[in-house]
């Protein structure tokens, strides 16, 4: 059986939160699993060995498969009509007037019954990959363990990420001028654009250098080309104003553009903390614990793993400094709360 997905979704976290159903495709339907799909989820799926093949989404690449079954990560009627366009046999989306009629789909009534509202958007995909088959999907399902579909890195990453670590460590050791016991590396991601309820970066670097604070604690913060200089130049205004030696922990990767890079500094971690955005999403991935500066309202559609969340009250452009002090206590007290019930681990890494 050829099973193709038509996965909509630029943004690095919604393509990761589809990583779990692909995993369930293949290990329930032991299917050829082909995935259309951006660049991002391609260089995300690149080592992942439960995919097939992961190529641009366009109708002569689906064609050329002949897929048994289609499904549709998003199910607007103008992508419905797009898929039923293809040679897929089936198309497996959410129900709508198009896909009801027609009698090459197998619909999700996503929006129509309460159920499926109480569903994030990754056991929404995993509903349509059940959609295929439900008997066998239900049988088997219950025997896989999703926490092994995760992104996959290359021994190349590895070792790029585990010597600039080690490197970065042991530069933070000599300035400290004393030996300390394996600490932990708690990643903080200040940039995001998905969700305008967020921390300023102020008061990112203000959670930073509490964090630094901590015994044991080392902040560390990846960048990319877009933000990387802006980020530097900011922390070092920052620091000045500090006027204190403990900023000097502070650990920051410079990522170019490859997510595998992102993937394996984040499996690095003992902790990301990080609002609603693709990097929290990746961590989560991942299985390294999370702290989620959230509203509210996103702890439904887009949860994490292990539940623990931040919430903000308000959105970046109104927030008041009160505010922040406020969620940077707040997650303070979280991370030594999941250091005391070992819920996080020391980095592995041996720097002396």
């Amino acid at each position: 059986m050829i099973v193709g997905f038509m996965f909509m979704g630029g943004a690095l976290g919604e393509s990761v939160i589809g990583i779990e159903s692909f995993y369930a495709l293949k290990k329930v339907y032991d299917c050829k699993l082909i995935i259309f799909t951006s660049k991002i989820m391609q260089n995300l799926l690149q080592y992942c060995d439960f995919v097939d093949l992961a190529i641009d989404l366009n109708e002569e690449n689906i064609n050329s498969h002949k897929c048994d079954y289609l499904l549709l990560s998003k199910s607007d009627t103008y992508l419905i009509r797009y898929a039923l366009k293809t040679n897929a046999k089936n198309i497996v989306c959410a129900t709508k007037p198009l896909s009801f009629i027609s009698p090459r789909c197998k619909t999700v009534p996503i929006y129509t019954f309460k159920k499926y509202y109480m569903l994030d958007e990754r056991q929404i995909l995993l509903e349509y990959a059940r959609r295929i088959n439900r008997k066998l999907y239900d049988k088997k399902i219950k025997h896989i363990d999703l926490n092994r579909a995760k992104v996959k890195t290359s021994t190349q990453h590895k070792v790029y990420i585990h010597e600039f670590l080690q490197t970065s460590l042991q530069k933070i050791q000599k300035n400290m001028n004393k030996h300390t016991r394996q600490p932990y590396l708690i990643a903080i991601n200040p940039f995001n654009n998905a969700c305008p309820y967020s921390l300023t970066l102020n008061g990112f670097l203000k959670l930073i250098y509490e964090i630094a604070k901590l015994d044991y604690c080392i902040p560390c913060v990846a960048t990319y080309p877009q933000v990387n200089e802006h980020f530097i130049n900011q922390y070092q205004i920052f620091k000045d104003s500090m006027n204190n030696d403990i900023l000097n922990k502070l650990i920051v990767f410079s990522n170019n553009n490859d997510l595998l890079n992102l993937a394996e500094f984040i499996n690095q971690m003992s902790c990301v903390i990080s609002p609603s955005t693709g990097t929290i999403h990746l961590a989560c991935n991942l299985r390294i614990p999370t702290i989620a500066l959230y509203p509210q309202y996103d702890t439904r559609r887009w949860a994490t793993h292990n539940n623990r969340y931040v919430f903000i009250p308000n959105d970046k452009s109104s927030i008041q400094p009160q505010e922040e002090n406020i969620i940077i206590e707040n997650t303070i007290n979280m991370i030594i709360e999941m250091i005391k019930l070992q819920e996080i681990s020391p980095t592995h890494i041996k720097y002396d």
